[in-house]
């Protein structure tokens, strides 16, 4: 059997070897002789520190293997207990009490704790899966032959970013895509006052591309890059009922909306799409929701409430309204769910706001921009039952647009600018701790809210993985 090989060099403090030369060279016999018995047998390492007795000449020998700074201007009783925390904590860790303590002090649900607990003591991932089975809701998966567990706090924050400006200053555009592979469509701008020009992001550039049939402003946006849809607005005489199909480099016109309006919001794809509410002439601000089969319009559900100016996101069959300006002028924080059929009112913004811009699914959801009593550069982050407040926009905007999702988004626009923003994630170090449960390689992550922070991590692909062992 191959003996591991230590790199000492590693653990040895700055210290004056001219001055303390034979303290060193005991220390480090005594050293060598301790990792030969934790090698032989298998003894843990911090059950052979006795910090709170042992000669002061090797604490700081001990303090550099602890990952602790000795000060030797510092009070040595004092830093002789920092170190026993430091072995005590250590020699908990991974244990379950240890690891339940811990979860404890950091918050997070109690049913996580119950299944630490339950993995020192059931023999196999079979039992385990029966006992907890109600814990998939709340974000843990179980599979053969292993455990995936999803706890706490994604190891990033996500941030807005300035990146590459649009060609053409303009608002009240429509927007569609991806944070990747986006597309704006007419508006108004300040030198051209309604726009037909349609431009393409390519993830790091914009670049003029094929222009729409009409001028238009305050349109809807749906679909990708190669294939999307847009609808309504107005031409600067009438709000109109055209339909516009994006084929990857020209748009056709279609099959025209059973309603001429503007200022509405929709979400989709280019064979199924929903419009909902916005403003008629003949009515005002609607609620008026049609639905788009692929080659024709229907009226579906209506809002909750008429309103304009609003902003939505999701599919035809679980889409998600808010924010916008009632049907007597009033700037409102309210949300709404469709689930397909019908729409029912849901938890609010956490302020009023009109104008706005937002993206995402009715489980995670992003709102930006707008204009409350100001222009605003508020975001807010919707887990699928509230809104919360989050990163704000580099700059306070209002008729922007927006596509993506709630880990990756692009803002542009607004404010008859050229401004575009993207929503990343910035890594934060430190974050993420790593403890070793029995054969349980167990990744505890310090959280917020346990429930939002599990759909976070889901939304951004990762997964911390606990492979089983046995953890008897």
């Amino acid at each position: 059997m191959n003996t591991p090989q230590i790199d000492i060099s590693k653990l040895v403090p700055s210290y004056d070897w001219n001055n303390n030369g034979e303290h060193y060279q005991e220390f480090m016999l005594c050293y060598q002789n301790l990792i030969n018995t934790v090698i032989k047998a298998n003894v843990s390492m911090f059950d052979l520190f006795d910090v709170l007795n042992c000669d002061t000449v090797f604490l700081p020998y001990i303090a550099k293997f602890l990952g602790y700074t000795w000060d030797y201007n510092d009070d040595v009783q004092k830093q002789r207990l920092y170190l026993f925390n430091i072995v005590e904590y250590n020699k908990r860790m991974g244990t379950e009490w240890g690891i339940i303590d811990y979860l404890r002090t950091n918050g997070i649900a109690a049913n996580v704790v119950f299944l630490v607990h339950q993995v020192f003591n059931l023999s196999d991932a079979n039992s385990l899966l029966d006992s907890f089975t109600s814990c998939i809701e709340d974000g843990i998966k179980f599979h053969e032959g292993s455990v995936e567990v999803l706890v706490g706090r994604v190891p990033f924050v996500i941030t807005w970013s300035i990146t590459s400006p649009m060609n053409v200053l303009r608002s009240y555009s429509g927007g569609c895509g991806t944070d990747s592979a986006a597309l704006v469509m007419g508006g108004a701008g300040p030198i051209t006052p309604i726009l037909d020009s349609t431009e393409i992001w390519s993830g790091s550039a914009w670049s003029t591309t094929g222009a729409l049939q009409t001028s238009v402003l305050s349109i809807v946006g749906v679909g990708t890059t190669s294939a999307s849809l847009c609808m309504g607005g107005f031409n600067g005489v009438s709000q109109l009922t055209t339909t516009e199909i994006w084929y990857g480099s020209v748009w056709a016109t279609t099959t025209s909306m059973n309603y001429g309006k503007s200022s509405a919001s929709g979400c989709g794809i280019v064979t199924d799409a929903l419009s909902f509410g916005g403003f008629i002439p003949s009515i005002g601000t609607t609620n008026i929701c049609e639905i788009w089969s692929g080659s024709s319009w229907a009226t579906t559900g209506s809002l909750v409430y008429a309103r304009q100016d609003l902003a939505g996101c999701g599919t035809t069959s679980a889409a998600l309204a808010f924010g916008g300006t009632n049907n007597v002028g009033l700037i409102i924080e309210e949300t709404s769910l469709f689930n397909g059929t019908a729409w029912a009112t849901t938890t609010a913004l956490q302020a009023p706001r009109a104008d706005l811009a937002g993206c995402g699914t009715t489980l995670e959801a992003l709102s930006f921009g707008g204009a409350g009593s100001t222009i605003v550069d508020t975001s807010e982050i919707w887990n699928g039952s509230i809104w919360s407040i989050t990163s704000s926009l580099n700059f306070a905007r209002t008729y922007l647009a927006g596509c993506g999702t709630v880990t990756d988004a692009l803002s542009f626009g607004g404010g008859y600018g050229a401004i575009t923003e993207k929503w990343t994630s910035i890594s934060i170090p430190g974050e993420a701790a790593t403890y070793y449960v029995s054969g349980w390689d167990l990744n505890v992550i310090i959280p917020d809210t346990f429930e939002q922070d599990i759909k976070n991590m889901l939304a951004a692909g990762m997964q911390l993985n606990v492979t089983y062992l046995d953890p008897k």
